[in-house]
């Protein structure tokens, strides 16, 4: 053969060096795992390996708590192994740990695969919670409260997505006692009908220490709404059956709202703004407030409960 009939062959094996580069260079935003393959989404950054112990210890700094090696330990206490995944068309998703307070379970979901919903921005998913807790295993539960966010997407295509559901503190159960759960997920694909059934088992808590006081004086409105707020002035109410753990805090009032934002005030001299809450009440009548803290705080530093301006201590005051 002549020389021009050898430089078709030379490109042909630069075209195939070209293909092998350009599939390394997408293995890098889509890693295969099992057989699932997920490329990167773009509406999400892309981050590391995180825990749940990492993401409630980054939740508490943000709400004013410091994060020292104690602190960690208390979080790590407080975290559930649970180990649970299921696999339906295609994608797989597993969860490593829970945290439970009395009426929140929060997690974080690893979901791998492919067309995921969430995808540009659609939000098609959908939970289910039920089961029933250890001190009332004839009575079901279910959750009537839930609040997702997308943290990020790993290098391996492994979309990191913020899980927590409430249950209603109505009920007079507490997911502290321990509880036999099943957690149902649907419509996580973009296309199908697949649903994702993982179960949880709780083990009782350990720290189940509460303050309690029978009443305190605060400032509140007259109801909840932005308008009242804006339209009156703070007066003063009363917050009875006042209830305060290291995971959480529950009161209510006879008449009228508190002002807005609750705090765990601790002996560091920290103060601890509130998680999710939920409040519930006529206009201008009773209200019940409830909530959690970001992270389970330590019990023996727990000093007082902010409301609005208004500090109630906890612990009997020394002279």
């Amino acid at each position: 053969m002549t020389k021009e009939g050898r430089k078709p062959r030379k490109r042909v094996r630069w075209l195939l060096a070209a293909a092998a580069l350009a599939a390394v260079l997408m293995g890098v935003a889509g890693a295969d795992s099992g057989g699932l393959r997920e490329p990167l989404r773009e509406d999400l950054p892309v981050i590391g390996p995180v825990t749940l112990e990492e993401e409630l210890g980054r939740k508490w700094a943000e709400s004013g708590g410091v994060l020292d090696e104690e602190q960690k330990a208390v979080i790590a206490r407080a975290v559930q192994d649970v180990r649970v995944s299921d696999t339906r068309d295609g994608i797989t998703v597993a969860i490593d740990s829970v945290y439970a307070t009395e009426f929140y379970l929060e997690m974080l979901l690893n979901i791998q695969g492919e067309d995921l919903a969430g995808s540009n921005g659609r939000y098609l998913e959908t939970y289910e919670l039920s089961g029933s807790v250890s001190s009332a295993p004839d009575r079901g539960i279910c959750h009537i409260y839930t609040g997702s966010s997308d943290l990020g997407v790993t290098a391996d295509g492994t979309v990191v997505r913020g899980l927590c559901l409430g249950i209603s503190p109505e009920e007079g159960l507490s997911l502290l006692d321990g509880a036999e759960l099943e957690l149902r997920l649907g419509n996580l694909k973009t296309y199908g009908d697949g649903e994702w059934v993982l179960p949880i088992s709780l083990a009782p808590a350990a720290d189940r220490e509460v303050f309690s006081l029978e009443k305190a004086a605060a400032m509140g409105y007259p109801s909840a709404d932005d308008r009242s707020r804006q339209e009156n002035e703070a007066e003063p109410i009363t917050l009875r059956d006042i209830r305060v753990t290291s995971t959480g805090f529950r009161f209510r009032t006879d008449w009228g709202c508190p002002e807005t934002g609750v705090y765990l005030c601790l002996s560091n001299g920290t103060e601890i703004k509130h998680g999710d809450a939920s409040e519930s009440g006529r206009a201008e009548g009773p209200h019940k407030v409830e909530g959690r803290w970001p992270a389970p705080a330590d019990f023996s530093k727990i000093e007082a409960l902010r409301v609005g301006d208004t500090v109630i201590p906890l612990r009997p005051q020394t002279s």
